[in-house]
């Protein structure tokens, strides 16, 4: 007997084993995963009554078509108007947005209600843009002709004069050839890093990728067609940024080199994604290096599913409620902005904060530089926090503009303390929501997290340390005394057993009867 053993023989420092029948619930609440509440009281009226309305016609969460119609409109908006965020700093209203959501949470009815307004508008168009396409096509077939003909005659011409005078002429008949009028289509749900380049371009640096289901979105971003381990977020970053676009290539014989550059633009994305893919990206290492991830402005609306249930004779999708938000987003489509004689383009309408609202802004934007600072609550996620502001500022512009369509014809506005307000808060709701996600995917890369999966998938009964070391999941711990505090982490939150003898630990079968979504989260 062992002199560390009490009067009735057991030994105080082994591990005594309950009943096979007794396991603990294993703890769920690693870390709080619930969504926060979507800031519906900082939407403008007209969003708002779309919002719900789509939302109790397709039976989801508000926050799905909240933020899909904030996209919408930034599109509509464009590179009409621009917001000043401090003296000599100007963002168009570009915005990243990306609802989280699994199969079956009705994304397609949600996007096809809310980004109506820009499809019908685009149909509408389709007649007198057809049209154009013909009389330039005309018009340039007959240039192309003249110019064949005068190709011949200054070929043939031996008068340097007149083979000067034809060259000057063909010179200006080539000036006069115009270029085939872009699409009207203001956004495409699935498209290549080139195609977009070329769309973006047609339309003057603004364009836009939205889409209820992201998957093949985020496959291009994440460079599964571009070969060579190239990622396609260049392009995104810089559409959203407002960085310049230049496109040069070599070319051949037949299509000669490309010199093409976009500047100022203006890129909307709104796609939304299952939890899978977007864990994809958030782990993507040449994403976070490169800072997409941190310019995402990520929502993941309640599930709804197990309550959508219908009543008898309920209403369909209420025009006359949507027509508000249809008509504001049509006016900004059919806005026209003069044209600015010194540079020959239409100058954008500029919103600037009020000064409350500049007051406001500069002191959250040094509340959340102190919260970066090395001891800060935002240090570890510093990447995320330094686009906050600006992201404010852009939502700012959209919301002011919602609320004062007919601003976007004049010269400039103020943007008000209440609008940065609203601003503000829907920024931090996305801000939190990011850092969340960051915390899931930080708790999913941890050997216990990682550890809890592959036991779960593989329906292992025992666990080794051996068996870790040689089996385990992958990256695989190296050592055994990496292994020991992992396994301990785990027995304290009822995923294990250590065995009273052997060096083994049995699984509780209770995490058989768990879902992948309602597996323990472990802190990172």
């Amino acid at each position: 007997m062992s002199i560390f053993s009490d009067a009735m023989g057991t030994d105080p420092y082994q591990p005594q084993a309950e009943p096979p029948d007794e396991w603990a619930n294993i703890t769920q609440s690693g870390m709080d995963d619930k969504p926060s509440s979507f800031p519906v009281d900082c939407l403008p009226t007209t969003l708002l009554y779309a919002a719900t309305e789509v939302a109790r016609f397709t039976k989801t969460d508000i926050a799905s078509p909240a933020v899909v119609g904030l996209a919408v409109a930034a599109t509509a908006i464009g590179k009409k108007a621009r917001v000043e965020e401090r003296e000599g700093l100007y963002h168009n209203p570009a915005l990243f947005i990306v609802p989280v959501a699994e199969t079956g949470e009705r994304k397609t009815p949600v996007f096809k209600a809310i980004t109506a307004p820009l499809e019908h508008w685009a149909e509408n168009q389709m007649g007198a843009y057809n049209y154009e396409v013909a009389k330039v096509q005309a018009e340039n077939s007959v240039a192309d002709s003249l110019l064949a003909g005068m190709k011949r005659q200054a070929a043939k011409a031996t008068d340097e004069e007149k083979r000067a005078a034809l060259v000057r002429r063909m010179t200006e008949e080539t000036a006069r050839k115009k270029p085939v009028p872009p699409s009207p289509r203001r956004f495409t749900s699935d498209c290549t890093e080139e195609k977009l380049f070329q769309k973006m371009y047609e339309h003057g640096g603004e364009f836009a990728v939205l889409s209820g289901e992201g998957r093949p979105v985020f496959d291009a971003i994440l460079g599964r067609y571009s070969g060579g381990n190239r990622t396609g977020d260049g392009l995104y970053l810089a559409g959203i940024s407002g960085d310049t676009i230049s496109r040069d290539r070599v070319g051949n014989a037949l299509t000669g080199s490309e010199d093409l550059a976009i500047t100022n633009p203006c890129l909307n994305v709104c796609v939304m994604i299952q939890p899978d893919k977007f864990q994809e990206v958030l782990q993507h290492p040449a994403l976070r290096e490169s800072g997409l991830v941190a310019r995402i402005l990520p929502v993941k609306p309640a599930s709804l599913i197990g309550r959508r249930f219908e009543e008898p004779n309920e209403a369909g999708l209420s025009e006359s409620t949507m027509a508000g938000f249809y008509n504001t987003i049509n006016e900004f489509l059919n806005t026209r902005r003069s044209i600015d004689y010194m540079t020959g383009h239409r100058k954008p309408h500029l919103a600037k904060l009020g000064p409350d609202a500049k007051e406001a802004r500069r002191q959250w934007y040094n509340i959340l530089e102190r919260e970066m600072g090395e001891n800060g609550e935002l240090a570890q996620c510093r990447d995320i926090a330094a686009k906050a502001v600006t992201q404010a500022v852009k939502i700012a512009l959209v919301i002011h503009l919602l609320e004062h369509p007919d601003y976007l014809l004049a010269d400039q506005s103020e943007i008000s303390l209440t609008t940065w307000k609203s601003a503000q808060s829907l920024a931090e709701f996305f801000l939190e929501t990011a850092i969340r996600f960051r915390d899931n995917v930080r708790a999913s890369e941890s050997d216990a997290q990682r550890l809890t999966e592959w036991l779960w998938k593989t329906k292992r009964q025992t666990v080794t340390i051996r068996a870790v070391l040689g089996s385990g999941p992958r990256p695989r711990m190296r050592y055994s005394n990496e292994v020991g505090p992992v396994l301990d982490e785990m027995c304290e939150r009822g995923i294990l057993r250590r065995h009273p003898v052997k060096d083994e630990w049995t699984v509780n079968p209770k995490l058989f009867g768990l879902t992948a979504s309602t597996l323990p989260r472990f802190h990172p």
